[in-house]
């Protein structure tokens, strides 16, 4: 290896512990990827029946910014969730309203927009994180 030159850094055009440049996806190729896991994260607080961030769901939304760029090589999705009240359609037109504004606010914080995406799902509790986000980290298969 040091015959070589080796550096890890150098290796197909990965960065160690910086911002790697993670090419756009296709729809397609988002659906292909490898699911690594989910990220534990505060739940994102929205106003009941909003998708704005509220202050501290603006300072949430924050710290997971500054834990991505600590994995340079995963793609983030955002989904969004609400409750059932109500019209599923609209509930759904919601969550992902909900995703987008924290993948534009994860954005406006240095996150690169091929790095994130936003979607939602429909219902699946009636509890707090139901007004809230998820995180699936995710990395392209080898």
């Amino acid at each position: 290896m040091q015959q070589a030159n080796f550096h890890p850094g150098q290796a197909q055009d990965e960065i160690v512990r910086g911002i790697a440049n993670l090419p756009a996806l296709s729809e397609a190729e988002w659906k292909t990827l490898i699911t690594v896991g989910n990220m534990d994260a505060r739940a994102i607080s929205f106003a009941r029946g909003k998708a704005n961030l509220e202050i501290q769901g603006t300072r949430d939304v924050k710290d997971v910014a500054e834990r991505l760029k600590a994995w340079p090589t995963y793609y983030l999705t955002v989904i969004g969730h609400t409750r059932n009240d109500g019209d599923p359609a609209a509930n759904l037109e919601l969550a992902q309203a909900r995703a987008k504004s924290v993948v534009d606010e994860l954005v406006t914080l240095g996150i690169a927009p091929a790095r994130v995406k936003a979607t939602a799902e429909p219902y699946q509790t009636q509890s707090g994180t139901a007004q809230s986000v998820t995180f699936t980290l995710s990395q392209r298969p080898y």
